[in-house]
């Protein structure tokens, strides 16, 4: 019977340490690509908006703000919420 030296035993253990920490081949590619999606969907809109009222003067932008359409849209929104 052979013993085996610490230098056999140390690739083994490594390899079978790679293996297990790849559990989901292909995880950051379609993390990437779940990040671009996400940035297209919600990011890119948000931006808009806020290129958008940045185009409107002050009293305008109260005035839109403050209305009681959107009072009412306020309080629907953060009732549900709560």
């Amino acid at each position: 019977m052979t013993r085996s030296t610490p230098s056999e035993v140390k690739p083994s253990r490594a390899a079978s340490t790679r293996a297990r920490r790849r559990l989901l081949p292909g995880f950051g590619l379609t993390l990437g690509y779940s990040l671009f999606c996400l940035s297209l969907v919600v990011l890119l809109p948000m931006a808009v908006l806020f290129w958008k009222t940045a185009t409107y003067p002050a009293e305008e932008l109260w005035a839109a703000v403050s209305s009681a359409r959107a009072m009412a849209s306020y309080r629907l929104t953060l009732g549900t919420a709560f």
